[in-house]
């Protein structure tokens, strides 16, 4: 594996002139011990070939002895800066617990350091002259007045159809947060057992409704139903249930916010097959009058449905075209072979396959946006 490529170079020292070179990390050394990290930072001469390490192999492209147990945590990376001509004695710690540096001039670079729970960018102006390194931190400003740049800890981002508002779910799954004009606040929470997950808004903005999947996950023998939060803005914290029953997940509203798609298991049998179904109104769900209307029809999975801007198509993930041959599950979970697909809203009859998976495990296509899929039509 190589990754994370830069060029370096093209430079004179004197009456020298430094070769431009490929900078890179790679896995091309073995770990010596098991689950210890094994990247090493490579120089690769772009000129002559001549390929070269530029950090100590072991030592996960930071320092000997820092090393990495394979678990999920903060690792709590430093920043150093190297003379790529004379590895490693002229490398220096320049920032501690930053990571993602890049450069912004031969004298400027940007990176993120974790303040709290947020990580901020800040810009560094470096010069090194033996062990005096200057440094001047500030936080990095947009351009533009009236847009920030700020990180969030979470997870399934979602805008709203005019760009005024952000959700997302919090990284333990409880609770929705907002982002817009009135500051980051949390909308809904839930203090059950039940996670929240997939927020996603309807498409008409002034309708102020959020979607999101409240359940266990990825667990398609369980119920999992889909919820509304209405009038978001107002922070009233409600929640009204839309489906009974089954594993229903992924909803997404029409243009004029009137109907909802969703995938569901209802009907799917033993083997949980997944189909698509519309909401006929998106007020009341399968409550009161409301009526679901079945979509597609099939023994696979077809998922991950977002209804198109214009009302005309449905995009979607299945499984299909997945081959015969192919395992009915890897581990227990789903083995993939997605590929993506587009469906009439009002002719189930007429579907298009756009993007077709690998016929393998790692052929697994699915979460591409409605607007990118409609426009492959055109």
């Amino acid at each position: 594996m190589e990754d994370s490529g830069c060029i370096a170079g093209g430079y004179k020292v004197g009456s020298r002139t430094i070769d431009h070179s490929l900078v890179y990390v790679t896995t091309k050394d073995q770990p010596k011990d098991r689950r210890q990290p094994w990247t090493v930072v490579y120089k690769t001469n772009l000129k002559t070939g001549k390929t070269e390490s530029l950090t100590p192999s072991g030592s996960g492209g930071v320092i000997p002895g820092k090393g990495w147990n394979g678990e999920i945590e903060d690792l709590q990376t430093d920043i150093y800066m190297m003379n790529v001509e004379k590895p490693p004695l002229e490398r220096k710690r320049v920032i501690k617990n930053g990571g993602w540096p890049t450069w912004g001039s031969d004298a400027v670079y940007f990176f993120i350091e974790r303040l709290g729970n947020f990580g901020v960018c800040f810009d560094t102006t470096l010069a090194m002259h033996g062990d005096d390194i200057q440094r001047n931190f500030h936080k990095l400003h947009s351009p533009h007045p009236d847009v920030g740049l700020f990180r969030v800890s979470g997870v399934f981002p979602t805008f709203s159809k005019d760009g005024s508002k952000l959700a997302f779910v919090d990284n333990e799954f409880k609770a929705v947060w907002v982002a817009d004009s009135q500051g980051l606040r949390i909308v809904y929470e839930t203090k059950g057992p039940d996670n929240i997950f997939s927020p996603v808004w309807n498409q008409d903005p002034q309708k102020d409704v959020l979607y999101v999947c409240m359940g266990p996950s990825f667990n398609a023998g369980k119920t999992l139903e889909i919820c509304a939060i209405p009038n978001v803005s107002s922070g009233a914290r409600q929640r009204r249930k839309l489906t009974k029953g089954f594993n229903n997940a992924f909803p997404s509203s029409s243009p004029d916010g009137m109907k909802l798609v969703f995938r569901s298991t209802r009907d799917g049998g033993d083997k949980k097959y997944k189909n698509l179904y519309i909401m006929e109104d998106a007020e009341v769900g399968e409550y009161g009058n409301g009526k679901v209307t079945r979509l597609t029809n099939g023994p696979w999975t077809d998922t991950h449905c977002q209804w198109s801007p214009t009302g005309d198509w449905i995009v979607f993930s299945s499984t299909r075209d997945k081959p015969k041959d192919a395992p009915e599950t890897d581990n227990g979970l789903d083995p993939g072979y997605f590929a993506v697909f587009l469906v009439k809203a009002n002719d189930p009859s007429v579907v298009v396959r756009v993007i077709k998976g690998g016929d393998d495990l790692a052929g697994h296509v699915n979460i591409l946006s409605s607007v990118q899929m409609e426009r492959a039509l055109l």
